[in-house]
């Protein structure tokens, strides 16, 4: 039987590995590979702060340049260009407007109060049969400063002399009024004329050197002027300690003139109901004073007895001419028989005697 010879290996260790490194390389190796993550994010952040740091130069140039070209625009005087304001109409055949520089920038309404209207001159009453008494020739006269002539042949009635003047005033285009023959009977009749543009600028001014307006009753120069007669409203007779009744209480609006005015009214204390009520008297005395303490509303208010127990309230404007304008927004005053409406002065007052007479006040 064979024996297998005992082998025995002995490894004397020289602290060298196999690849040739130590055991001190290999220990430095291993602690590097557990430090690595930590010195990956240190370079990355190291980049992304070289990177913000060159974005910042970057901005920091643009800025500068920025600076540099806005000092060179506010030297050359730009600064002004961005106070300039401009104005937008949304109708400018009703208005035009115009803004300075540095106005306060916003939108506003303009409100009309008050159109202008035309001025409207008539003369006195004719019979238009009748004869006007006026000899033949060239007659002339001026209205409104256009100069016109009529040639008549002595037999004029007051309707052919009429006729003729409409003729001759609207053959002229560039006359300031228009002339016509109104007829307010049936055999009686005017002269009317009115004028083309609005406003108090162009009230109708005339001269009849030759007499023929006179023959309709307009004579000397006259000028249309501004009315003299003050206007007023007056509501229903109110029984003083009647209770007059209302759907509601609370601030009941009505406007004056165009300017809002407001009377309270209390609710009815233990009413099933919302309605509410005022005796005739504070009402009256409420309306009255509120219309008096109304700033701008350029009317007066006042509570006269009307009857036994009864008391009215009388409406007028402050100052002669112009319009009082009532609106009812809230029925306060439709309760004592005052309506919505609108009055004119419809007179006015001439420079010379005339017999003559405006149907129409012009105003601005």
């Amino acid at each position: 039987m064979a024996t297998t010879p005992l082998s025995t290996t002995f490894l004397v260790g020289n602290g060298f590995s196999d690849s040739g490194l130590s055991n001190v390389d290999l220990l430095i190796q291993a602690y590097r590979r557990t430090r690595q993550p930590a010195l990956d994010a240190l370079t990355a952040k190291q980049t992304t702060l070289q990177q913000r740091q060159t974005f910042m130069n970057t901005l920091r140039s643009k800025l500068e340049a920025l600076q540099s070209a806005a000092d060179t625009f506010l030297q050359s005087g730009a600064a002004t260009k961005f106070q300039a304001r401009s104005v937008t109409v949304s109708d400018t055949s009703v208005l035009t407007a115009s803004a300075a520089d540095g106005a306060a920038l916003g939108s506003a309404t303009v409100k009309v109060n008050r159109l202008a209207t035309s001025d409207v001159l008539q003369s006195a009453q004719r019979t238009l049969s009748s004869a006007a008494g006026l000899s033949a020739g060239a007659k002339t006269f001026t209205v409104s400063g256009r100069n016109y002539s009529v040639t008549l042949d002595g037999s004029e009635t007051y309707e052919g002399l009429i006729n003729k003047i409409v003729a001759a005033i609207n053959a002229d285009s560039d006359a300031k009024v228009s002339a016509s023959l109104v007829k307010d009977g049936t055999s009686t009749g005017r002269l009317s004329l009115t004028a083309k543009d609005t406003g108090a600028d162009n009230a109708i001014t005339f001269s009849d050197p030759n007499g023929v307006l006179g023959a309709l009753g307009l004579t000397g120069s006259i000028k249309q002027t501004t009315g003299t007669t003050t206007l007023s409203v007056q509501s229903l007779a109110v029984n003083n300690t009647d209770s007059i009744l209302f759907d509601s209480g609370g601030y009941k609006r009505f406007r004056v003139n165009g300017v809002d005015v407001y009377v309270y009214i209390p609710s009815t204390v233990g009413s099933f109901d919302s309605r509410a009520s005022e005796t005739g008297q504070n009402l009256l005395n409420k309306i009255a004073s509120a219309i008096n303490g109304a700033s701008g509303a350029q009317a007066t208010a006042s509570v006269q007895v009307a009857g036994l127990g009864q008391s009215r309230l009388v409406i007028s404007n402050s100052s002669p001419g112009g319009e009082l304008v009532i609106e009812d927004v809230d029925g306060v005053l439709s309760t004592i028989g005052i309506a919505m409406q609108t009055l004119r002065d419809e007179r006015t007052k001439a420079t010379a005697t005339s017999a003559g007479y405006a149907l129409g006040t012009a105003s601005d």
